[in-house]
């Protein structure tokens, strides 16, 4: 047994554990949005590598696209291979949203005893994606894969919207708010307000402003983009009163912020850190 595999025993490490591997993923990750190109001697400082060692694992690196030099600065930087395993990773993930939510889902299902919603947006409406209900329930409330509303008086579409870019918010403003309800908001003005407290509490709740009877609590989903989708749970007013918005909206944002780990966000908003 080599001196290596007993100091990995020792560090608890798994016996396939690859000492080439760990310091090329070491490298990989030295790489940050403030540190774009690093040379040997960095690398050498930071991760305590060899520099001939550097050197070999680096060429090998280029010689799979994961790595690139300068020919300018000779100092290293992430390879076109790396973009692409990252593309890969958001597309799968991103196809995958709703198998990746349903767990939480059926969690919230199962605590509230009220309908799980996901869905995305698409220009100003919001395209449902996938729906859990509760099992005998006698007031069915769930939307099915595929249903359109607005983004303006659903919770799900707030919950997108109010966390857009504004050039991308301005155009979505510019379709006609119709009215579902005697509830539902119509003007520009009422609806910046009501996205300003979404931003602030981190939740957007539609209080029978798509159908009498009917309230809604919503949290945005995020990937490396920003808020793609968004996850709510529906339920009569009976069911999902005033005094429980609170409670459930914790529940969710809890949840979108699961979800959102996986979808691929590199930082937590701070939405989800919201009292």
């Amino acid at each position: 047994m080599t001196m290596q595999t007993k100091q990995d025993q020792k560090n608890d490490k798994s016996t396939y554990h690859t000492r080439a591997v760990s310091r090329a993923l070491q490298i990989l990750t030295s790489f940050t949005i403030n540190d774009l190109e690093l040379s040997i001697a960095e690398l050498h400082e930071r991760l305590g590598i060899h520099k001939s060692t550097l050197v070999r694992l680096l060429r090998c690196m280029a010689e799979e696209g994961f790595i690139e030099q300068n020919p300018e600065t000779d100092k290293y930087r992430l390879g076109l291979r790396t973009f692409e395993i990252g593309s890969l990773y958001h597309r799968t993930r991103m196809m995958h949203i709703e198998t990746i939510a349903r767990p939480f889902m059926q969690q919230l299902v199962d605590k509230f005893n009220a309908s799980a919603n996901l869905a995305i947006r698409e220009k100003s409406e919001i395209v449902y994606i996938g729906a859990v209900e509760p099992k005998g329930s006698s007031m069915r409330v769930v939307y099915a894969t595929g249903d359109r509303f607005g983004v303006h008086h659903t919770a799900l579409g707030k919950a997108i919207i109010a966390f857009l870019p504004p050039d991308e918010l301005e155009d979505v403003l510019e379709t006609k708010l119709t009215a579902l309800t005697q509830r539902t908001i119509t003007t520009v003005e009422k609806l910046m307000t009501e996205l300003e407290q979404v931003r602030r509490q981190g939740y957007a709740v539609d209080d029978q402003e798509s159908l009498p009877g009917l309230r809604c609590v919503a949290a945005p989903l995020w990937n490396m983009d920003g808020a793609v989708a968004a996850l709510s749970m529906s339920g009569s007013t009976l069911i999902v009163t005033r005094e429980r918005v609170h409670e459930i909206a914790k529940d969710i944002r809890q949840a979108a912020r699961a979800v959102s780990a996986q979808l691929g966000g590199l930082k937590t908003p701070s939405v989800y850190e919201n009292p």
